[in-house]
């Protein structure tokens, strides 16, 4: 497991170009596609993981897998899940059995346990606390996502989480560029004993198939092409008999002239993320209806669920503002006025910066668009009414300070920062951008600053008004987002039918 989550860790800080950028180039893909294999099955009885206490873990701690229903021993030879105090020089990996995962247990922050960490992965990290959570974060980026507290979410769904049960079994390939919102997916999906991914990604939009593409055609029982360019153009003019092909589009393929060579005939079905973009695919193509499906992003409800600090309710986020279509001017607008009202806001923008993103600084316009709104931003820093976050993994520790979600952008096909940020129990403020209202509760989306102004005020001015708009957020997050329900889902589209079990 040691070199899979590296794998992942990989693979989700690859930096890709936009597609706005993308449309001239032809880059060869890597020449090898990566292979996620199937993993072992460790669970035992009816399936519940199976968690043996390590020497240095507290008897407390297996007290509270115990009372979450999760079966606890101390007997190493069991294998299932063995959990080891971190920094116990005593401890080594030679203690964890064949076929077992090994898991971290951290009791303090000191440079001992985030060294062992550190030197020897394990597959996650439990520890004593939200605040112990939040430090380890911090000092080792690497184990973001798979950190959990005692007193955070409810450790049976932590372990459901890593170790899900699917009767399907089939052999995923993926073929597509800029897979941050396919890798999410995947690797859920791989966490079941009957399921393998082959992983072809492109490193630009518009690049041509190579060696790598053609194995993991000829190796796959069904094909995910993500995004829907030259990928899904190949993979539908070279799809085998008995095998299933799926393509998910995302916002501005179909101002690509791409999907008119698409053999739509060879395609069992295409994705979209929201109702809205499926009407349009389904105008603008002629494709069957029946063919175009609607999942939405996901959310990991369960790594974003963190306690609020107090200074939130009067706290703003956007998350992502590196293009002039996500309208931090707008933010800057709403917060000028907030503040007019209530000096108490400010707004938190967590971002790359657009310099760093070469499709956007290499675009005039985009370039004179951000020289204003920068020199305003620097301004409203230094008045301490708007804060620069560096773009990072650290989002749900972001969110953790944030009241309410800004999504404010010109055009989106979903928009993934609301939803994450009502995961958390942040409050959306959503600009009625086309298509909104199918992704998010009419409640949520609002015309113009001074709508979204008001809205600010009315919920944060009492405490009570916005805790319930919080858990209001937060449910409607869990029940449309959820990464178990999302996944399901993808789980049930790509397996259906497929061509063979796994060998």
């Amino acid at each position: 497991m040691t070199w899979l989550r590296s794998l992942f860790a990989r693979l989700r800080r690859r930096t890709v170009p936009s597609p706005g950028n993308a449309r001239a180039e032809l880059i060869p893909p890597q020449a090898t596609p990566i292979s996620l294999p199937v993993r072992p099955p460790r669970s035992i009885g009816d399936g519940t993981p199976h968690v043996c206490l390590g020497e240095g873990v507290p008897s407390s701690v297996g007290q509270t897998l115990a009372d979450a229903g999760i079966h606890v021993s101390t007997d190493m030879r069991e294998g299932g899940i063995v959990l080891l105090r971190a920094g116990d020089p005593t401890l080594a990996q030679a203690h964890v059995p064949p076929n077992s995962a090994l898991w971290w247990w951290v009791d303090s922050g000191d440079e001992t346990a985030v060294s062992a960490i550190r030197s020897q992965p394990g597959e996650a990290v439990l520890v004593a606390s939200e605040a112990l959570r939040t430090f380890l974060e911090r000092e080792y980026p690497a184990v973001v996502g798979d950190v959990w507290s005692l007193d955070g979410p409810r450790l049976n769904k932590v372990l459901n989480r890593y170790y899900p049960t699917s009767s399907n079994r089939y052999r995923l390939g993926v073929v597509g560029y800029n897979l941050k919102f396919a890798m999410p997916i995947v690797t859920n999906l791989v966490r079941n004993p009957g399921i393998e991914a082959l992983i072809d990604e492109w490193p630009v939009f518009a690049a041509e198939p190579t060696p790598a593409t053609d194995q993991v055609l000829e190796h796959s029982d069904v094909t995910w092409c993500e995004w829907c360019g030259p990928n899904a153009v190949y993979a539908s003019r070279n799809k085998k008999p008995g095998q299933r092909l799926v393509v998910r589009l995302h916002r501005f393929e179909l101002e690509t002239p791409h999907w008119q060579s698409i053999d739509h005939e060879q395609v069992d079905a295409f994705v979209t993320v929201g109702d809205y973009y499926r009407r349009l695919v389904i105008e603008r193509t002629g494709w069957p209806a029946e063919k175009v499906t609607v999942i939405a992003n996901l959310v990991d409800d369960l790594q974003l669920q963190r306690r609020k600090r107090a200074e939130a309710r009067f706290n703003l986020g956007l998350l992502g503002a590196s293009s002039s279509r996500k309208r931090l001017d707008l933010a800057l607008d709403i917060i000028e006025a907030a503040r007019r009202a209530e000096p108490g806001f400010r707004l938190r923008v967590k971002t790359a910066l657009p310099r760093d993103e070469k499709w956007v600084w290499d675009d005039p316009a985009e370039r004179e668009y951000f020289a204003e709104v920068l020199e305003r931003l620097h301004r409203l820093q230094e008045s301490g009414a708007v804060v620069l976050d560096p773009f990072g993994r650290d989002v749900a520790e972001w969110f953790a300070g944030i009241g309410f979600i800004l999504s404010l952008s010109d055009d989106e096909s979903f928009h993934l920062a609301p939803a994450e940020g009502m995961a958390t129990g942040a409050v959306p403020v959503v600009r009625n951008w086309p298509g909104a209202d199918s992704v998010y509760s009419p409640t949520w989306v609002l015309e113009g600053v001074d709508a979204m102004v008001e809205r600010i005020l009315d919920v944060a001015r009492d405490s009570e008004v916005w805790l319930e708009r919080s858990i209001q957020a937060r449910n409607e997050a869990v029940a449309s987002f959820a990464l178990d329900s999302i996944v399901s889902q993808w789980d049930e589209l790509l397996g259906r039918g497929a061509a063979h079990a796994l060998q």
